[in-house]
């Protein structure tokens, strides 16, 4: 005989004793009968809504249950996987059954109860002749109100799982959408320019604007045909204009000027003058105090800095992606093009120069 048909032997067995037993009080209790009569009259409550306030009792009772048993860490175990996620390796649902059959007894026996809002003992009745007949009764309504609490609480939990993961997911989409959104505006604020502060600083809008000598003029006009999307946010520079294009990077990185020029005298002396004046913080300063450097240099010494300062170079606003590539690929291909930068000093900057003529 295996497992299940004896349970199933014990189970009916036991349904025929509770039954036996039931017939037999009912018998023995029959000359003891109560009598009823339906529950009215402006000083009883009414049964609708004795019912609401015990469905509305559920779910406060569903609620506190699953705060007390995770304060306890009685709500199931779990583990975490990988990736922080929590797994439920055990049910919790017979400790929140305990503790909702609990708190609803209490509450039925204090007088939150069913039945006696729909039945009450008629008036000359056995009651005060038969008080054991009598508890019994009132002993069923605290049962059967107690059951209703605790199963609508049972009925409520699952609902308001459902509803608390709903909304967990929703912030987690949100969360998502925003992290997303981000990245996108990111993306596309790179492809437009790294630096829209330089862009906006020079004011570029023609190749004229930018006052280029010969080859990186010619340079300057077939990229721009090639790529019209191409933004030019810098061409020749005087005296003031390097000096303060220099000295907004020196602000960020006081060794800019070293690491991204080559050697030479023109390149030591300016990085000197940084070194040497630690009280020049902002860019103004520091532009005054290099553009005093720079003013008496000839084209020759200038070229060992910049060729922007001759008219032989111009930057062009990073473009990211596949745009970006086909941009990179043309200025690599243009004419007498002497050298093309991506970086200068660790910044962001596309940075074109041209032979001299």
């Amino acid at each position: 005989m295996n497992t299940n048909t004896q349970w199933l032997i014990f189970i009916s067995l036991a349904i025929l004793a509770v039954a036996f037993a039931i017939g037999f009080a009912v018998n023995e209790l029959s000359d003891q009968a109560i009598e009823f009569t339906l529950a009215t009259g402006p000083d009883q409550t009414d049964f609708w809504t004795r019912f609401y306030y015990i469905a509305a009792v559920s779910v406060l009772v569903e609620r506190s249950v699953e705060v007390y048993l995770k304060v306890t860490d009685l709500d199931g175990k779990k583990t975490a996987d990988s990736d922080g996620n929590f797994h439920v390796l055990e049910d919790a649902s017979k400790q929140a059954a305990v503790a909702s059959i609990i708190i609803s007894l209490l509450l039925a026996f204090v007088g939150l109860r069913m039945l006696e809002a729909l039945l009450v003992p008629a008036a000359g009745g056995v009651s005060t002749q038969y008080p054991f007949t009598l508890a019994i009764f009132f002993g069923v309504d605290v049962l059967v109100s107690a059951g209703l609490m605790a199963g609508g609480a049972a009925v409520f939990h699952p609902l308001a799982k459902a509803l608390t993961g709903f909304f967990s997911g929703l912030e987690k989409a949100s969360e998502k959408f925003n992290r997303q959104k981000n990245q996108a505006d990111a993306d596309a604020s790179t492809q437009t320019t790294s630096n829209s502060q330089v862009t906006a600083a020079f004011s570029i809008k023609t190749i004229d604007d930018l006052g280029l000598a010969e080859h990186a003029r010619t340079g300057a006009e077939q990229l721009l045909r090639a790529h019209p999307q191409v933004v030019f946010t810098s061409g020749r520079r005087d005296v003031g204009d390097q000096a303060n294009a220099m000295a907004g990077n020196v602000v960020k990185n006081r060794q800019w000027i070293e690491q991204t020029y080559v050697a030479s005298n023109e390149r030591t002396e300016l990085q000197n003058w940084v070194n040497n004046n630690p009280q020049a913080t902002t860019q103004v300063q520091i532009a005054s105090g290099i553009a005093k450097i720079m003013v008496g240099w000839t084209d020759a010494q200038k070229l060992n800095i910049t060729r922007h300062m001759i008219g032989l170079a111009f930057d062009v606003a990073p473009i990211s992606g596949p745009v970006g590539e086909q941009v990179k690929k043309t200025i690599e291909n243009l004419p007498n093009k002497h050298k093309f930068l991506t970086s200068e000093g660790g910044l962001n900057i596309w940075h074109v120069q041209f032979n001299s003529a």
